[in-house]
């Protein structure tokens, strides 16, 4: 019998987050006809995240930024390598079956719209992609679960935010009660919508002006992620440096339907009702 475990637990919850971010850059899930139903998505991410964390050794699903001080010493990354080794073969076999034939996307622009600043689209990669492996995806899921599971409260002072272009009132009165992606109320993260790596091309190239350059948005942790797994630095400086540009990618409207639901301290669904996730749960019967 699996182990039980508090479905409603913070770091369940984040694994579970994780695990949807990367199942959306694959076309099998980011490319659904309405951007807005998640019922799929949510079911099967439920189904595989729950099967998955059963199988976890307590310190890795005990994570947080107190790990140390609560006993859990080992080094993360030799354990999650053998907790890769743990996971059911039922879920291996289920990403297998319904992930693998649709290789994942890369972060690029849309490929249906033109960047405002440039009268060229970007460049497709001519590249093949990786070999799917299900143990290989898992461990990239467990690494981002450690990685956002130990990170320390995110809890934003006046001092910590960009110098320049302050508006009146200070950062904090531009600040959101909720995510201004997915709407939850949960700890929030500033975005440097034109992110600060680029700051010194976007002046060369003259993209924005540089009362720009500290423009923000103000994000929960995993809405943040998911925008940096999207595009990257420079099509974010280019194309996306607004939330309303954001919001117009598909991709970005499908993690944003699928985030809004996942309430923390609500306990998910325990079973999958969706047509897709009971044939995933009958072929594995």
């Amino acid at each position: 019998m699996s182990p039980t475990f508090d479905e409603s637990s913070t770091q369940f919850l984040i694994f579970k987050d994780c695990l949807a971010r990367r199942l959306l850059s694959y076309p099998a899930f980011a490319s659904q006809s309405d951007p807005t139903d998640t019922d799929e998505l949510d079911d099967f991410t439920t189904f595989l995240a729950s099967e998955t964390w059963s199988a976890l050794p307590e310190a890795l699903r005990q994570l947080s930024p107190d790990s140390a001080d609560a006993g859990y010493t080992a080094d993360v990354d030799d354990l999650i390598s053998t907790s890769v080794d743990l996971i059911p073969p039922n879920v291996l076999e289920t990403l297998t079956t319904y992930v693998a034939p649709s290789p994942p996307s890369v972060p690029s622009s849309s490929p249906t719209k033109l960047s405002k600043t440039s009268k060229k689209p970007a460049k497709k990669s001519t590249k093949p992609p990786p070999a799917f492996s299900a143990p290989g995806l898992l461990e990239d899921v467990l690494t981002e679960y450690a990685s956002e599971a130990r990170a320390p409260d995110m809890s934003t002072a006046d001092s910590d935010l960009p110098p320049n272009g302050v508006p009146k009132g200070g950062w904090k009165s531009t600040r959101a009660d909720e995510c201004e992606i997915c709407e939850r109320e949960v700890h929030l993260t500033y975005h440097h919508l034109i992110p600060r790596a680029v700051h010194d091309k976007v002046l060369k190239r003259g993209w924005h002006p540089e009362d720009k350059l500290n423009s923000v948005a103000w994000l929960c942790r995993h809405c943040h992620s998911f925008v940096h797994r999207v595009a990257t630095h420079e099509e974010l400086a280019r194309e996306f440096y607004t939330v309303e540009m954001l919001l117009e990618r598909e991709d970005v409207q499908k993690w944003r339907a699928y985030a809004s639901r996942q309430r923390w301290g609500v306990r998910p669904k325990k079973n999958p009702t969706s047509s897709f996730a009971r044939q995933v749960l009958s072929q594995g019967a």
